[in-house]
């Protein structure tokens, strides 16, 4: 696999996840209210638990660059949708 195409699919892999994240958070402002089942814990842990199998296989393939990129996004995501959640529920 080259360069180019790892590239692809990390990029793939945040914006892909990054949306079904943000769809969530956006659900009660679309015609299907029921996506907000998208913002639940379970989602992110299996976003995260996902994300670490892909950056696992990545360094493994000798990717080292992507899989960084790919494990910062991932604990990045991961860390502002907890504290969004946190924040929401003191207002």
């Amino acid at each position: 696999m080259g360069s180019e195409q790892i590239r692809i699919f990390v990029d793939s892999w945040a914006v892909a996840w990054s949306a079904v994240l943000l769809l969530g958070y956006v659900a009660d402002l679309t015609p299907w209210p029921s996506l907000k089942v998208l913002r639940a814990d379970s989602v992110t842990r299996t976003m995260l638990a996902l994300s670490a199998a892909a950056v696992l296989g990545l360094t493994l393939a000798g990717a080292r660059e992507p899989s960084a990129v790919l494990a910062a996004w991932a604990i990045i995501t991961s860390s502002v949708k907890l504290l969004y959640d946190s924040l929401g529920e003191l207002w």
